[in-house]
């Protein structure tokens, strides 16, 4: 008699036991998400763009066109010896919005002009098919205070770079900037590549924003 009741009860017990497996496999299985992977999320998500600035004209590299620059009055001069890239000797010629450029065609060292002064220096790049120069866009920008200082107000994510300090700038890239001591920043993120650098006083003195 106890031997058949003991039989009956281990199989109530193996019955039972089986019957939770079953519910618990059932239970859907969750994977954490930590605070870094939701902040990297939303980061890359809302900061799709570096605006700049160049007097009243905005430019979002890999969008605006060169035309936008010549609309507000400047002029775009390249160095005259374009193998090398220089203007050592102030030797420049002017380019003409209508001047016919090659399909994805790369047109670099392109000086902004306002008033004989060189505000800022950009790279173009031609569309899908042959067309003009002014209807390049702007994928590169640089400011740089040992070959001319800029007399329009130029800005970056709307900081005036008179106002551009290293916090400044680590701040608009969310921290993510790489520092080198106190005169150097890098960034190179999700198509982003730019550095900035700036004296012992802490006074930028160049930055070049560039994007893929």
């Amino acid at each position: 008699m106890k031997k058949g009741t003991t039989a009956i009860a281990l199989a109530l017990s193996a019955t039972l036991a089986l019957s939770l497996a079953g519910c618990k496999s059932k239970q859907p299985m969750l994977t954490p998400t930590t605070p870094s992977e939701t902040t990297t999320s939303d980061t890359a998500t809302a900061k799709t763009q570096y605006p700049l600035t160049i007097g009243s004209t905005k430019i979002l590299l890999g969008e605006t066109k060169l035309q936008a620059l010549y609309d507000a009055g400047y002029t775009i001069e390249a160095p005259a010896d374009p193998q090398t890239g220089s203007a050592a000797d102030g030797q420049t010629n002017e380019l003409a919005g209508d001047q016919e450029i090659n399909a994805n065609q790369s047109i670099e060292n392109c000086y902004v002009m306002k008033d004989g002064v060189k505000q800022a220096e950009v790279n173009v790049l031609g569309g899908q098919e042959k067309g003009s120069l002014s209807d390049a866009t702007i994928m590169s920008f640089l400011m740089d205070r040992a070959i001319a200082e800029p007399t329009e107000v130029i800005t970056f994510d709307d900081i005036d770079l008179n106002e551009l300090t290293m916090d400044a700038f680590t701040n608009a890239v969310d921290g993510e900037a790489t520092l080198y001591g106190t005169e150097t920043a890098i960034y190179q993120q999700d198509g982003w590549d730019m550095d900035a650098q700036w004296d012992e006083s802490g006074a930028l003195t160049s930055i070049r924003v560039s994007i893929d």
